[in-house]
């Protein structure tokens, strides 16, 4: 069946649309996982500010290391095979922003998940936004 040129493609787009929102739906999750606090009751119940910005810095930066596997002409020979690479890339880009969130937490001289939860410091929400979104940016070089 031949499609209308406007139309080619339009499988492929549907399923790296499907596969990004699987993305950002697993990444929050994992993102609820690797926080001592309940994103819900923060954002949701509490109006907290501060983990609202820190939850958006890790959404764009699951949207950039995801961009960064699926951008770019096709390397593989389909384009499942594509996506099976994109699920690898994010797997790694959600390990290294695991360890970077480790690692920004041991190395500033104060408690962020206190400034965050019990502070509701927007100040530190924007720098653990803006740590994630750098270090995404890190990743989308070295991956595209």
């Amino acid at each position: 069946m031949n499609l209308h040129p406007i139309f080619a493609g339009i499988e492929h787009t549907a399923a790296y649309f499907v596969l990004g929102l699987v993305v950002l739906v697993l990444g929050r999750r994992i993102f609820d996982w690797l926080t001592p606090y309940s994103l819900n009751h923060e954002v949701a119940e509490k109006n907290n500010v501060a983990a609202g910005v820190t939850e958006a810095g890790f959404y764009v930066a699951l949207a950039l290391i995801t961009h960064a596997a699926v951008a770019g002409p096709p390397q593989l020979a389909s384009v499942y095979m594509e996506m099976a690479s994109a699920v690898i890339f994010f797997v790694i880009g959600l390990v290294a922003l695991a360890i970077g969130r480790w690692v920004l937490h041991k190395t500033v001289p104060f408690n962020i998940d206190k400034e965050v939860v019990e502070d509701q410091n927007v100040a530190v929400g924007v720098v653990e936004a803006g740590f994630y979104v750098a270090l995404a940016i890190l990743i989308h070089s070295v991956v595209s």
